[in-house]
């Protein structure tokens, strides 16, 4: 495997409960809570989906979230993408602003946090 140049730091949440619904707090620095990855920034958010999990057969019961941390373990729902949205899912990462500017580094752009689920 040739590990693309261009890639996106994401970290994933792997609760059953989705973060913003979650009673107890979830922090950042809980790795017990989410995955880290590397995603090459010309994979397609099906693909991505599909990589996380969201196999279901009816195409919008597959859903990708991007969740916004607000402050002591607390987090917000942002942008949702469903499987059945067949023109957003095409489209790379990079087109979601999911790219390697998302380093998490002071003074730069936040990491990427997702939630997925196919139910």
């Amino acid at each position: 495997y040739a590990f693309p140049q261009a890639h996106c730091k994401m970290h994933v949440f792997t609760t059953k409960t989705a973060p913003w619904q979650h009673t107890t707090l979830l922090h950042s620095w809980d790795e017990s809570t989410h995955v880290k990855m590397f995603v090459p920034t010309n994979t397609s958010i099906k693909e991505l989906m599909q990589g996380l999990g969201c196999t279901n057969e009816e195409p919008k019961k597959n859903v990708l979230h991007e969740i916004t941390e607000a402050g002591n373990g607390k987090w917000l729902k942002g942008l949702t993408i469903t499987g059945d949205d067949k023109d957003k899912v095409k489209l790379p990462i990079s087109e979601m602003g999911w790219d390697k500017t998302r380093t998490g580094h002071p003074g730069e752009r936040p990491v990427v946090w997702l939630y997925a689920t196919k139910d």
